[in-house]
């Protein structure tokens, strides 16, 4: 009722100086950075400018002056994408990956990554017409295309192009982060086209399972691809006793979303794939070295539409270390 309290700027004794708005008013925001990944981000921006990579240069030639590419690509703030400009970017990115041969260069990297988490963050109640509109766009060719583009990203190859944008992006699993929100805010979409979605990539799997409720309903499983079906490996699976206490709490659907990851480990370097945790061992302080060593894979539970929370069951195999 008395509103919020807003930041209108610093005193002279370099203090907070606060006022109040209306809490429904959009007021900018500030981001507090290290000067190092500031001076990367800005260094990665201007060298896009300034010497565009081949990746790049096509990118701009397949999009032939679309309104809003530079700006969203260039990761320049205040510019809301419709799930239009999401569709249109994503299809246009993905033909640029197959038809440049040089590979991805470090700022390629950046402004794909920024894409992916731009388009997996437009609201699906977006109220736009005409072209723009979620209803006009496939939510299946969305997704097959969104993931296009991350398995290309995440592909071994460009390992050490994530290693030189490291400073400015939390690694892979910005990624990985950007696919469970998308899949997550398509998934009542996608489940009025279809019940099932599977989309197998090189270093993706992905699928989408929606059921109805009823007594004894069994829970989904997923596994990996190469998977024997006598094996539990790289599968993940919901306890049938879960689905039924979500028959019992008076839900109708289950929908299942299931992502699995080849080794993400190439990926990053020695010092971020170990973490150093002091033990004891015959009184003497050693530590402990962890690893990612397996496959990377994950379920989200949504219940009539609404993520629920629950236990899953999952079986890893870990990979020979050399």
């Amino acid at each position: 009722m008395q509103g919020c309290r807003t930041l209108e700027g610093w005193s002279s004794q370099q203090l907070p100086l606060y006022d109040s708005a209306d809490c429904s008013t959009t007021l900018p925001f500030i981001c507090r950075t290290s000067r190092e990944s500031y001076v990367k981000m800005k260094e990665l921006s201007e060298s896009q400018r300034s010497h565009p990579s081949p990746f790049m240069h096509h990118l701009m030639q397949i999009s032939n002056g679309t309104q809003g590419v530079e700006g969203v690509m260039g990761g320049q703030p205040g510019i809301q994408m419709s799930w239009g400009q999401a569709s249109s970017l994503l299809n246009m990115s993905r033909q640029a990956l197959e038809d440049t041969r040089e590979g991805l260069q470090p700022g390629d990297m950046l402004s794909m990554v920024q894409l992916l988490a731009r388009a997996a963050d437009v609201p699906t109640d977006t109220a736009a017409e005409g072209n723009d509109s979620l209803a006009t766009i496939s939510a299946g060719e969305l997704s097959h295309t969104f993931i296009t583009v991350a398995d290309s990203l995440i592909s071994q190859d460009n390992a050490p192009k994530w290693q030189a944008i490291k400073q400015v992006v939390s690694g892979p699993m910005a990624v990985v982060k950007s696919i469970d929100r998308m899949v997550t805010s398509l998934s009542t979409q996608l489940m009025t086209e279809t019940d099932h979605l599977l989309i197998h990539r090189s270093n993706i799997k992905l699928e989408v399972q929606q059921q109805s409720l009823g007594e004894g309903s069994s829970g989904p499983k997923f596994c990996g691809p190469d998977v024997e079906s006598v094996t539990n490996i790289d599968c993940i699976s919901v306890p049938t006793q879960n689905m039924q206490n979500l028959h019992d709490n008076g839900f109708q659907k289950v929908t299942v979303v299931n992502t699995w990851y080849s080794s993400l480990r190439p990926l990053f370097n020695a010092e971020e794939n170990i973490t150093m945790i002091p033990i004891v061992t015959d009184g003497i302080q050693r530590y402990l070295g962890t690893i990612l060593g397996s496959s990377v894979i994950s379920t989200t539970v949504l219940g009539d539409g609404q993520p629920v929370s629950m236990a899953v069951r999952f079986q890893l195999q870990h990979r020979s270390q050399i």
